[in-house]
């Protein structure tokens, strides 16, 4: 019964190792080999057998029970070491896992300064130069020398002191303004509740700090529809739509796992924000290339900034491509100078971010709203997914054209719906990247003949266990 509970598990790791281009040399792929190898509960020359008899007299006709499945069987405590493994074999793969920024690769999810195979680099967002201005604006707060001296003076100290992650993080109150709401940010959160980036192998993600928006600020209808996207959390209390993150390390952490959990979740914020400012405008978010999420690292008292957004993908199976860039680096325990500068910058990109929530959710709830219940989520997220109209454009089309709404009753299922030709339609396993809002494929069915080809649904929500081949 325990080997079944665990097949689920131990499927979904194996779908992850079996996705990389080139498996590191690491005790996680090591433990894998093993178990591929030798599996629990199976002798190594078992051979296949009938099924044992039902009644006792046929049982011991012939002498008993046919004892040659037994040989070479591990002793007991072998077998207990190697449940023992399996239980930590099992675990997702997490930013600490040497594989976890290759598979995000794999899947059109890129690290800074990442190189494309065929020459040239991920391009940075549109509006780098506009948000990079913002970083420097003056802020009154700061402006008193004797309250700066004393409140850099405390960070340094505070900082020097901090001998672990969670101390790091007990810093981060003295770095915000005092105009931060409480309600727009939390800590150590898990993104349990929205739709996987990938193919659903990579453990949920953890921000140490992240900043959205109230739950009540967006339509309940709306956010009901695409729940899966905007909402980190069961927990209706939580901030949603995050679009700054924070990934906190201490004295013995490493700057390339902070990063890699930086890109995973600044992945989740791009693609939400995108969504919404795609709903509520008439942008094109994968041409305009726009960046509207932040993320930083601090590690040994040095914040680095990032931006991530979207854009069109150089692959024609992938729906989008994410790209992380770095926006600039401040030293908090420098001089008095430096760390105004990196408080200035931090309290600045909190304010940016903030204000880019607040527009698109006013822009996407006065869409909504005007809709009437002439627009489903499921147009929205296909209208997003094909870079074609905007809600406002499909709103306005409706309007002259009379058009009501399609049938709606299957609405939380089919989410996504994308064309293909009937020579060229892609094969589950051989899409690598996200093909939908939430890269995960699941069953296609058949929803109506086109001209052009089937129609191939892809379901936003999941479904519970893992995905097979």
């Amino acid at each position: 019964m325990e080997n079944n509970a665990l097949q689920p598990q131990v499927d979904v790791i194996a779908a992850f190792w079996d996705g990389l281009d080139r498996i590191p040399l690491t005790k996680r792929a090591l433990r894998e080999l093993n178990r591929r190898n030798h599996p629990i509960g199976t002798s190594r020359n078992a051979k296949s057998r009938s099924p044992w008899p039902t009644t006792i007299e046929r049982f011991s006709r012939k002498g008993g029970p046919d004892l040659t499945d037994l040989r070479n069987f591990p002793n007991p405590e072998d077998r207990t070491e190697d449940m023992k493994s399996t239980t930590h074999r099992t675990t997702k793969t997490n930013p600490y896992d040497s594989a976890f920024q290759q598979h995000l690769t794999n899947h059109g999810i890129y690290p800074p300064k990442y190189k494309y195979p065929s020459g040239g680099f991920a391009p940075k967002p549109s509006n780098w130069d506009e948000i990079f201005a913002r970083t420097t604006r003056p802020r009154a707060s700061l402006s008193s020398a004797t309250g700066l001296a004393e409140l850099c003076r405390t960070i340094d100290d505070e900082l020097g002191s901090c001998a672990r992650e969670v101390n790091v993080s007990c810093c981060v109150p003295l770095l915000r303004s005092k105009t931060d709401e409480p309600k727009t940010r939390s800590m150590g959160c898990q993104f349990k509740n929205l739709a996987p980036l990938t193919d659903g192998t990579l453990t949920a993600s953890c921000p140490d700090v992240y900043y959205g928006a109230r739950p009540e600020s967006l339509d309940p209808e709306l956010q009901l529809a695409c729940d899966r996207l905007v909402s980190p959390s069961k927990k209706k209390d939580e901030p949603m739509l995050p679009n700054f993150f924070m990934a906190l390390k201490g004295p013995s952490g490493e700057l390339p796992i902070a990063e890699n959990q930086a890109c995973y979740d600044g992945a989740f914020g791009a693609r939400a924000l995108s969504f919404l400012i795609s709903l509520g405008s008439g942008a094109r978010v994968l041409e305009d290339g726009r960046a509207y999420t932040i993320t930083c690292t601090l590690k040994d008292g040095v914040l680095r900034f990032y931006t991530c957004h979207l854009y069109k993908p150089r692959d024609p199976r992938r729906v989008w491509e994410c790209a992380m860039t770095l926006l600039c680096v401040c030293v908090l325990n420098g001089s008095q100078v430096q760390c105004k500068d990196a408080l200035t910058t931090l309290r600045n990109l909190v304010e940016w971010a903030q204000e880019t929530r607040d527009a698109a959710i006013n822009l996407a709830n006065d869409v909504w709203r005007r809709s009437e219940g002439r627009l489903s989520c499921g147009e929205l997220l296909d209208a997003f997914a094909k870079n074609k109209k905007s809600a406002q454009h499909l709103l306005e089309h409706k309007e002259h054209t009379n058009v009501g709404l399609e049938d709606s009753e299957h609405q939380d299922e089919t989410i996504l719906c994308i064309q293909h030709s009937k020579s060229s339609r892609p094969r589950s396993d051989d899409i690598t990247g996200p093909t939908t809002l939430d890269g995960r494929i699941t069953k296609r069915r058949r929803i109506a003949e086109k001209p052009s080809g089937t129609c191939s649904t892809y379901n936003l929500r999941p479904r519970p266990g893992p995905l097979r081949k």
